[in-house]
């Protein structure tokens, strides 16, 4: 989707946004890369924490701590992906994470 398009369909770009990781990412983080995963962090308003490529395929997943809820942006972002049947999904801990992948079943 080029830019234009994008802000068309309501999507907003703010990739120098600076937010504060949630203290479970960094061992989501290392559980992907054990299991063979290339893993970026993302820092951008509303978009998903992690860029996951593992096995030919992308993922997007957001991290949150247990009981933590998505804002009302990252709900509007994961609407649109929906749409789009993009795949991004919400995590909460290295077994999630490994199971969005795919890695583990």
């Amino acid at each position: 989707m080029a830019a234009a398009e994008a802000q068309e369909a309501g999507v907003r770009y703010a990739f120098k946004y600076a937010s504060r990781r949630d203290a479970n990412e960094a061992g989501i983080i290392r559980a992907l890369r054990i299991a063979g995963a290339l893993v970026w962090q993302i820092s951008a308003k509303d978009v998903p924490d992690l860029l996951v490529g593992f096995r030919g395929r992308w993922h997007l997943l957001e991290v949150k701590r247990p009981g933590e809820d998505l804002s009302p942006g990252q709900r509007e972002f994961f609407l649109a992906c929906e749409q789009a049947t993009l795949p991004v999904q919400v995590v909460y801990s290295s077994e999630d994470a490994l199971k969005a992948v795919g890695a583990v079943s």
